[in-house]
């Protein structure tokens, strides 16, 4: 059995992770139009000045959950979507508080001095607050400090007196036992945010996010390098130029040419040439029909799904529903095969399920491109055009 690979979800994995998602964004992508507009001193009204403003300083930071900066190669020029723009870096999922206490209260003491209304607090009360600290603050009389404890994270007091090494396992056994259980309960509330968004989305894939992530990005923290990037390539490849909506390959023929790619790789640029119509004149084309599923089309599905459910924060838009099933007005559910009814069903079937609209067909039996006029026959069922389809994708 094959052995899942484990997850690397470091801060830096992570936001990296999340900036591939933002620079899909199409809120984003807007974004990166007003400055290129911007950028080229183009007239630009108070509407798109104002409009800049809100993504860049409120809806967007809030939508991931991050500081949004200049980057350091921001005065260059670039074709690259979004070249400009970075992240500000991921909080710790650990941190020492001695070392936010240290590091906070000279900056906490110094607003004191140079804020009438935090003087006025110290002076009336004897402690003083700073929302500006992510509500911190400090008792003078007390020399006791608030540390900041947002809901979620876990606060721990550890008294390392009398720990070696040897039983510094006990303390760590104890850590493990309490992480156990604020895990369980975060798993409980995740759940539970989930039906209240009304998502119909399986427990498996109901993961915990950091503190402030929305449930949609869940999923980047549970997955290998190498298959987020697959899902990225699935994704691109089924939205197509523009990502407001699908529009791109359908997930069979992902599918198809994944498998391509993988035992016959020198057949890709050509199958792709086709499907985006750019073919040279005299260029052959496949032949065939793809008219029942394809191994890995499902996984293709799902991969695309979560990524633009990650991005759009809903649901994928759920297709208008087609008749699954076909009953002949003059057989029932008995045609024969020559029946004029029936080959009218499986015409239209292959129609809305070939891998692009046209002719545009895969060969039952040849490893070789074919030409685009041919025809499949007719007497070839379902089953031996898909076997054909298998034969494609496998190595020659």
């Amino acid at each position: 059995m094959r052995k899942r690979k484990k997850a690397v979800v470091s801060p830096e994995v992570i936001n990296r992770r999340k900036f591939e998602l933002f620079k899909r964004d199409p809120l984003a992508l807007e974004l990166d139009l007003l400055f290129r507009k911007f950028r080229a001193e183009d007239h630009a009204t108070y509407a798109e000045y104002e409009k800049n403003d809100d993504l860049e300083k409120r809806i967007l930071p809030k939508k991931w959950n991050v500081g949004l900066k200049l980057s350091s190669n921001f005065k260059e020029k670039s074709d690259v979507p979004l070249y400009w723009i970075d992240f500000y870096p991921s909080h710790p999922v650990v941190y020492d508080a001695r070392t936010y206490i240290d590091e906070t209260l000279p900056i906490l003491i110094n607003d004191i001095k140079h804020s009438p209304d935090l003087l006025d607090q110290y002076n009336a009360r004897g402690y003083v607050f700073n929302p500006g600290l992510g509500g911190g603050g400090y008792d003078f009389k007390t020399k006791t400090f608030y540390c900041p404890i947002a809901k979620g994270y876990i606060p721990l007091m550890i008294d390392p007196g009398g720990l070696n090494e040897k039983n510094l396992s006990i303390i760590l056994d104890e850590i493990k036992s309490i992480l156990k259980n604020s895990l369980k309960k975060r798993k409980q509330l995740t759940s539970e945010e989930w039906q209240k968004k009304g998502h119909s989305v399986p427990k498996e894939r109901q993961h915990i996010t950091r503190l402030g992530d929305p449930l949609e990005l869940g999923f980047i923290y549970h997955i290998d390098e190498e298959t987020f990037k697959k899902y990225l390539k699935w994704y691109d490849l089924h939205m197509g130029d523009d990502y407001t909506k699908p529009q791109g390959y359908t997930f069979r023929t992902i599918a198809v040419l994944e498998r391509i790619e993988k035992n016959a790789p020198e057949k890709v640029k050509a199958v792709k040439e086709y499907l985006s119509g750019r073919r040279p004149k005299g260029r052959k084309s496949l032949k065939g029909v793809i008219g029942e599923p394809v191994k890995g089309e499902d996984h293709v599905e799902v991969a695309v799904k979560l990524i633009y459910q990650g991005i759009h924060r809903k649901p994928y838009p759920a297709r208008k529903s087609k008749e699954l099933f076909f009953k002949c007005p003059q057989h029932g559910d008995n045609c024969p095969r020559n029946c004029k009814n029936l080959q009218e069903s499986w015409k239209a079937f292959n129609k809305r399920h070939s891998l692009r609209k046209g002719k545009m067909i895969l060969a039952p039996h040849s490893h070789e491109i074919a030409d685009p006029s041919g025809s499949p026959a007719p007497s070839k069922s379902k089953g031996q055009i898909m076997r054909g389809v298998e034969k494609l994708a496998e190595k020659d």
